[in-house]
């Protein structure tokens, strides 16, 4: 900041101390002291506040260039979105022009049964006498 050596320094202090006084030197110092970390403290204040305006600028600018005509990264999800209404719309005209359809015939027990059982056409009763049957025979022997 300010370009002072060593020399330079010392010849400012020698000055002050014939000014001011031995005596009251070291309590100025102080103050001088306390004065220039005020300025420091307030300076660095102000330096993060102006880099966050800067920041801040920076960011409008971008946004402003991606939401811009030339920020064209999130069109695909508008084509999206229009081709999944149109396959809606298509879908509900379909379903508003084709008749309602007659519902399959309903299952009775029986064929539920005979699915359980494997797939056979023989109903379970029947089943159940054959197995009973071949039980009967095979207890005989």
């Amino acid at each position: 900041m300010f370009d002072i050596g060593f020399w330079e320094l010392a010849m400012i202090m020698l000055v002050a101390l014939v000014v001011i006084g031995p005596e009251r030197l070291p309590g100025i110092a102080r103050r001088v002291g306390l004065y220039v970390g005020k300025a420091q403290r307030m300076l660095a204040t102000v330096k993060e506040e102006v880099n966050r305006e800067i920041a801040a600028e920076e960011l409008k600018k971008t946004l402003a260039r991606q939401s811009g005509t030339d920020g064209g990264e999130f069109d695909f999800i508008a084509d999206a979105k229009k081709e999944l209404q149109d396959f809606q719309s298509s879908l509900n005209e379909r379903i508003e022009s084709d008749p309602p359809r007659r519902s399959p015939p309903s299952r009775s027990k029986s064929d539920e049964d005979t699915r359980r059982i494997g797939g056979t056409d023989t109903p379970p009763a029947k089943v159940a006498e054959d197995a009973a049957a071949t039980t009967r025979s095979a207890d005989r022997t």
